[in-house]
């Protein structure tokens, strides 16, 4: 019974970093797209960040952090595959 468990544990996990990376991928393919567009009516597109990535972030580090120049800068050094635009 305890090794049952612990396989089911184990592939759990798998599948949520397989899910995980997917979303990431997903993310960039979009990034990629918007990268060279222009901004239009003075929005431009900066980075896509999976669904449950932002909500991991605005948890932990409260609303508003998506307006804060060196938290993008910082985000944009470690993903750079997330950014269509510079920070």
């Amino acid at each position: 019974m305890t090794a049952a468990v612990i396989r089911e544990i184990m592939t759990g996990e798998q599948l949520k970093d397989q899910l995980e990376h997917q979303r990431e991928v997903n993310s960039a393919r979009i990034a990629e797209d918007y990268k060279g567009t222009k901004s239009r009516g003075g929005l431009m597109h900066l980075a896509e960040i999976p669904q449950r990535e932002f909500f991991r972030l605005t948890q932990w580090l409260g609303d508003g952090w998506w307006n804060d120049r060196n938290t993008l800068r910082h985000l944009q050094k470690t993903h750079p595959h997330l950014f269509s635009h510079r920070a």
